[in-house]
């Protein structure tokens, strides 16, 4: 599949949505739906953008009753994973283990390890010391695979259960900015909870209400992005992301 990353706003709004919190859901858009998420494109706009998600493999469409349903494909599941790590269901469970990386050799192919680092740091991962980087949970499949075919000589990598000395809480909150997720979630999750109440107390969505829930979304999928799946753990009566994704989808299907 392609990385979802290169999907625009509209597509990746669209596609997060049916991602599935619960294995009892069976998600899946119609044009309908699709056009509440994204009511800033024309009806043509969000077709053509369905199509183009089927043809990537990000969706499989199927026809119901002359109906055309678009689900989430497992491809379009991992892509989403990738690039919202908090959407992974094994945070959950996080117990606060990490995984290190150490810079030794610099390999000829690639001399300071430039390519490594940037591919590093687009994971998110902390700086310790020079050449020392290190990650809740574990690195990328790909990330490792990239180490085992080029790097096998130049670089450690080992797994720790926990920091046995050092600020660890202030070194991981500040970096990733968890105090900021956690209030911005719990904003989000009362405005969210707000607006549920009115639309179960009123016969018909309005399109105030619509436009205000699509406002909620689009901030909390930016706030997604920001993510990287720890907040629960050192946060552990903070709102998580799964959770507010669930109450939304509660709102568009």
């Amino acid at each position: 599949g392609i990385p979802i990353i290169v999907m625009k706003k509209n597509a990746l709004s669209c596609t997060l949505l049916l991602f599935p919190v619960s294995l009892s859901q069976d998600l899946f858009h119609t044009v309908d739906t699709a056009h509440k998420v994204v009511p800033q494109l024309t009806r043509g706009g969000v077709r053509s953008m369905l199509h183009l998600l089927v043809k990537n493999g990000v969706l499989a469409g199927e026809s119901v009753n002359g109906e055309s349903r678009y689900y989430l494909t497992s491809t379009g599941k991992n892509e989403l994973v990738a690039q919202f790590p908090a959407l992974d269901a094994s945070w959950d469970t996080y117990q606060g283990e990490w995984q290190c990386i150490v810079f030794q050799n610099a390999p000829k192919s690639d001399l300071q390890f430039r390519y490594l680092r940037t591919q590093v740091v687009k994971e998110n991962a902390l700086q310790l010391s020079r050449g020392v980087y290190c990650i809740p949970g574990c690195f990328s499949l790909e990330l490792l695979s990239i180490c085992r075919r080029l790097y096998a000589q130049s670089v450690t990598i080992f797994s720790a259960a926990s920091w046995d000395l050092g600020f660890e809480r202030s070194t991981v909150t500040q970096n990733y900015a968890l105090a900021d997720i956690a209030t911005a979630y719990s904003g989000i999750g009362r405005e969210i909870g707000s607006l549920l109440n009115k639309k179960h107390q009123e016969d018909n969505t309005t399109d105030q209400l619509k436009t205000a829930f699509s406002s909620v979304y689009a901030r909390f999928r930016d706030v997604l992005l920001e993510d990287r799946g720890v907040v629960r753990h050192y946060y552990p009566s903070a709102v998580t992301a799964r959770q507010l994704l669930q109450q939304l989808q509660e709102f568009f299907f």
